[in-house]
């Protein structure tokens, strides 16, 4: 492991983007990631493009107004370019198309009001571009047909988890697999096939789940970050592995790393996409410490 503190040593910022407000999260758009989504604690999106003025932007180029509240889960189409999923503390989900070139002030698309209290994540299915998730403090999960009315597009609905659910992420490759993350403690592994219950839960985190991600370049692996200042790497291929009574005291089979790094939660963090290096993390904390590090190889090959 090679965890590095800020600043971090080879990383160099290229772009400074004034916000508004706290930023309570930032994705970039997969077809054009000069183009980025943030989500502000006054319940709008902001949408930046990267070349505008120069490089230099003052502010952004487009406004979504839809939420009355603050909202955390922002969620871009990888099928449809421009296409927007952002959800919220108000309860509701709002997608929006925004274009090629994003100008102006927005209203959504369409808006979902199927949750009973705040909505913590969304995520669109990595095959379907008209499939997507919500996840929210009622402890639901929601699965929903966008080419629906917004009244009638939640398909279905299951209660996932004891508390509250923070996080929801569909797998990449295999297509009738999620994962959601919870204030439980535990992630969830669902077949959206037969939702009444997970096929496995990941149990190891001491405190609530914030973030969830699988791993592009390894379709069994999965990681989650936590308030417990704890980032695990779980391969699901060892589910149900044999172990020593000594292994088992430090995790199950599937726990494959953890990185202890950071001394504050960690509320967000990301795999590395390209080749070359694809155990590679890098993460944020509430003390606003940026690591990146890289699993040993003795960790990955189980020694």
């Amino acid at each position: 492991e090679t965890g590095i503190r800020a600043p971090p040593s080879g990383v160099k910022v290229i772009h400074e983007l004034p916000h508004e407000g706290e930023v309570n999260r930032a994705r970039y758009m997969p077809q054009n990631p000069d183009i980025i989504a943030t989500e502000a604690v006054t319940g709008e999106v902001f949408v930046y493009d990267l070349k505008a003025d120069n490089g230099r932007a003052k502010g952004p180029q487009m406004v979504l107004k839809g939420h009355t509240d603050e909202g955390y889960g922002l969620s871009w189409n990888t099928h449809t370019k421009g296409r927007l999923l952002s959800c919220s503390t108000d309860k509701t989900v709002c997608i929006w198309d925004i274009g090629e070139a994003p100008s102006g002030t927005m209203n959504p698309c369409a808006t979902f009001e199927h949750h009973e209290a705040a909505v913590n994540d969304v995520s669109w299915h990595s095959a379907d571009p008209h499939t997507f998730a919500s996840v929210g403090d009622d402890k639901l999960l929601i699965l929903y047909d966008a080419r629906m009315d917004s009244k009638t597009a939640a398909v279905k609905k299951v209660e996932a988890h004891q508390n509250e659910i923070n996080c929801v992420a569909f797998h990449p490759t295999l297509t009738t697999l999620l994962a959601t993350g919870s204030a439980d403690h535990t992630l969830g592994l669902f077949d959206t096939r037969k939702m009444d219950k997970p096929l496995h839960v990941l149990a190891h985190h001491s405190d609530l789940i914030y973030q969830i991600a699988w791993n592009p370049h390894n379709e069994s692996c999965i990681a989650s970050s936590s308030a417990d200042r704890r980032l695990m790497v779980w391969d699901l291929s060892k589910v149900g592995d044999e172990q020593a009574r000594e292994d088992a005291e430090d995790g199950p089979a599937e726990l494959l790393f953890v990185h202890g790094g950071h001394t504050s939660r960690i509320m967000d963090f990301s795999w590395n996409t390209n080749p070359g290096a694809e155990w590679m993390l890098s993460s944020v904390a509430d003390d606003n410490v940026l690591q990146v590090y890289t699993p040993a190889s003795a960790v990955l090959l189980g020694n």
